[in-house]
């Protein structure tokens, strides 16, 4: 968990910084609109189940996989959704509170391409739950399993959750810009805390045990 220097942050840094130049280039919701006349019958099906990679089960089924890992990455587990939820549900319902999204933003009337099964949400679209979440859950597996084969399906899989909540047309492009960098930022956070919780990974107390060990003895 100490190993910072990954890939998974590299591409993210690069993507923030692409992101950056196309604020100057499209004005809000000129993203969402093109994004909008892409939309294949595959892809339908594609986004309308990947958004599920960032949606609070991940969290749940995340806690659950690391119980029986390590107990150490369990509790950094509850941190980062402590983290995740300040961040995201605490910024929509305080200072962001009622911000409309694309289809209430423009017009709900309009001819857009809608996914089937998928009920839109029309308020409280910043920041990107999701794509918060989405990033958080990635960026902390890649730091965890810290191999460059994951770093890169991590980060597609965390990019891929943000393009599907523009896609299903719930956000923003700029809710899932910063949705991302609070997930990574929830991330980072998660290692120091958790650090000076319960100290550095390899010092051999009871954190450094499982679930497994528990059916061992068994």
């Amino acid at each position: 968990m100490s190993r910072l220097k990954n890939s998974f942050g590299w591409f993210s840094l690069l993507g923030f910084l692409v992101g950056g130049i196309l604020f100057l280039f499209f004005e809000k919701g000129d993203i969402v609109l093109w994004v909008n006349t892409m939309h294949h019958p595959v892809l339908d099906l594609l986004m309308k189940y990947w958004t599920y990679l960032g949606d609070g089960i991940m969290l749940l089924a995340l806690l659950i996989g690391m119980l029986f890992y390590r107990y150490y990455f369990s509790i950094a587990v509850v941190v980062l959704t402590v983290l995740i939820l300040l961040f995201s549900q605490g910024l929509k319902r305080t200072i962001f509170e009622g911000w409309k999204r694309p289809t209430a933003y423009f017009d709900e009337e309009r001819d857009w391409n809608r996914v089937e099964g998928v009920d839109i949400a029309t308020t409280n679209t910043f920041p990107s739950g999701h794509t918060t979440t989405g990033f958080a859950i990635w960026f902390f597996l890649s730091l965890v399993i810290n191999r460059r084969w994951f770093y890169i399906l991590g980060f597609i899989l965390a990019v891929g959750v943000g393009f599907s909540r523009i896609y299903l047309l719930q956000h923003f492009f700029v809710d899932t810009y910063f949705g991302a960098a609070l997930g990574m930022l929830a991330g980072l956070l998660t290692l120091v805390i958790t650090r000076r919780i319960l100290g550095p990974i390899g010092n051999g107390s009871w954190p450094e045990k499982s679930l497994r060990d528990l059916f061992r003895k068994a």
